[in-house]
């Protein structure tokens, strides 16, 4: 009987002990040449992975809205101050994060667009992000390099 009751008390310490994590942090925000971050909402459809967009009507191409299901227009941007980049990306844990960070290098003409997605803990829990930012208007001649680190 003493065997039973604890067997049962360390399934219990096992299964509690998974789902919580001490100290659990993750890395949000966002750095460098990033003006604003854009939330996104749920009911976006997002027909491309990662994107430069450059325009209003390839804004309106590329993202677009579930109207039946979704409450949050599209925020107004005005693309010729501005450049919209988008990075999607997940991660899993119990708390998740996504870091932001644009630069850009000249001698190369390109910015570079990491999104560091992190998640900490055992739990089922999968967070995502189109990751969407806006940079001040990205010259024509340069590229941008998309990359994404995971923990």
């Amino acid at each position: 009987m003493k065997k039973i009751i604890l067997f049962h008390l360390l399934i219990m310490l096992i299964f509690f002990a998974c789902n919580k994590e001490i100290n659990c942090k993750v890395k949000n925000g966002n750095e460098g040449l990033i003006v604003k971050e854009i939330s996104d909402d749920l009911c976006w459809q997002i027909s491309e992975k990662n994107f430069v967009i450059r325009t209003d009507s390839a804004y309106k191409s590329i993202v677009k809205i579930d109207s039946a299901n979704c409450s949050k227009p599209l925020e107004n941007i005005d693309f010729s101050k501005f450049t919209l980049l988008g990075q999607y990306a997940d991660a899993g844990g119990c708390s998740v994060g996504f870091l932001r960070t644009v630069t850009r290098n000249d001698a190369e003409k390109k910015y570079t667009y990491e999104v560091y997605a992190n998640g900490c803990g055992q739990c089922d829990m999968l967070g995502l992000s189109n990751n969407m930012v806006l940079v001040e208007k990205i010259p024509e001649d340069y590229t941008v390099e998309f990359s994404i680190k995971e923990n």
